[in-house]
């Protein structure tokens, strides 16, 4: 996961063609309303997905605040990966799951 965080999310459909190009599918505001997702596959199977919010978007806030806790507790982070690992194996067209 990627987050980019602008000052008007609604600019970000703007750059949907240049993202086209470089093979990201544009889906919108998918995850949450007033944000915008990007993915990345190959073969069908999620590589990337690149969130776009406003500052103050409370999943902006809550991605960096995991990030941190990610990055100051090793342990955690590698349940977190398995976990996730584990989920998109089970779950991989179902992103609510």
């Amino acid at each position: 996961d990627i987050l980019v965080i602008v000052r008007d999310v609604t600019v970000v459909d703007q750059v949907n063609p240049q993202m086209e190009s470089l093979g990201y599918i544009p889906l919108g505001d998918y995850v949450a309303s007033n944000g915008r997702l990007f993915a990345l596959e190959m073969n069908h199977e999620r590589l990337v997905n690149v969130h776009c919010f406003e500052a103050d978007h409370p999943n902006a806030i809550q991605m960096l605040t995991m990030r941190d806790y990610l990055q100051s507790h090793p342990n955690e982070a590698r349940e977190y990966a398995e976990l996730k690992l584990d989920l998109n194996r089970r779950y991989d067209n179902d992103y609510e799951s």
